[in-house]
């Protein structure tokens, strides 16, 4: 029925995943009548944080092998586009290394305007 009403019957044709229905969490919700609190609807089916405003924060608990977890503060930098930092992700010295290893491969962006011409930013 939410399919039919939603208009849905276009997502084989436009490739289009379903809705997800989320916790707080971003765990799928199959039975919402089973759940207290807040629920989250996605398009496209894709768990997403949502932004809430500019410099959101966040404490969020990421899983790691053997049942345990890290937890991290998830910001939210801007709205649009979407964007966050996550801080407390990596020590000093493991984000040094990656910025180490990662420089060598950057090289400024390529863009195109509305008059399609190539620009670096």
């Amino acid at each position: 029925q939410l399919e039919k009403k939603a208009h849905m019957k276009w997502q084989n044709m436009w490739k289009v995943l379903p809705w997800l229905l989320a916790d707080t969490s971003g765990v799928p919700v199959q039975d919402p009548s089973a759940v207290q609190g807040l629920l989250l609807l996605f398009e496209g089916g894709r768990w997403v944080w949502p932004g809430i405003r500019e410099n959101f924060q966040r404490r969020v608990a990421l899983p790691l092998p053997k049942g345990q977890e890290m937890n991290v503060t998830l910001k939210t930098l801007t709205l649009d586009p979407l964007s966050f930092t996550i801080e407390d992700f990596f020590d000093k010295a493991s984000a040094e290394r990656m910025i180490q290893l990662a420089k060598p491969k950057l090289r400024p962006a390529e863009i195109l305007t509305q008059d399609s011409q190539k620009e670096n930013a």
